[in-house]
């Protein structure tokens, strides 16, 4: 007998809240479906699922939410815009010093971006992209799976194709950077 799935998120008042995720006609991640239920056999409240439970959803937690657990890894255009003008600040301020963790998990956002896009060769198009060298990319990238924002390579993948993906710190550190530019709340 398989476990049941747990909610999504569960409210004070005991009511569950199950979301789907989706891509809207641009491409963006949205949430497609919402669901809210009581438990089977609990006890209704009261009032039941009224507009202060819906009030208690917050969408932009339930995007990060999916963010933080899914295993693709895409923002709106509004948000990697913004990442991509954070990784454009940071750029300048390597050196010995080194860079600031999230920005190596925005490097890697992107690299699993371009990856999914060209294969063969996301590092040189993500430099091509970022007017960057390649070899600083591709050294900056080796730096963000050592800080564990990007998974490892698969050792089994075929030669010359791009692998990793980004993690769940990388994750987290994505959404307190855009956090940090009022874009997920």
């Amino acid at each position: 007998m398989s476990a049941a799935k747990q909610a999504d998120l569960v409210l004070r008042n005991g009511v569950e809240v199950n979301f789907k995720v989706s891509t809207d006609l641009q491409g963006n991640a949205v949430i497609s479906s919402l669901h809210f239920d009581f438990p089977k056999g609990a006890k209704i409240p009261t009032g039941g699922i009224g507009a202060s439970q819906v009030r208690e959803v917050s969408i932009n937690k339930l995007m990060a939410m999916w963010f933080e657990e899914s295993s693709s890894s895409y923002l709106n255009k509004k948000q990697r815009t913004s990442l991509v003008e954070f990784l454009q600040r940071e750029w300048p301020n390597g050196g010995r010093q080194g860079l600031p963790d999230g920005y190596y998990a925005g490097l890697s956002y992107l690299y699993v971006e371009f990856a999914e896009k060209s294969p063969r060769n996301p590092t040189a198009e993500l430099a091509n992209y970022l007017q960057a060298p390649a070899k600083t990319i591709s050294t900056r990238l080796t730096q963000a799976r050592k800080l564990g924002v990007l998974s490892p390579s698969q050792r089994n993948k075929s030669l010359g194709k791009a692998s990793g993906s980004l993690t769940k710190y990388g994750k987290k550190l994505i959404t307190e950077i855009l956090e940090g530019d009022d874009y997920v709340n």
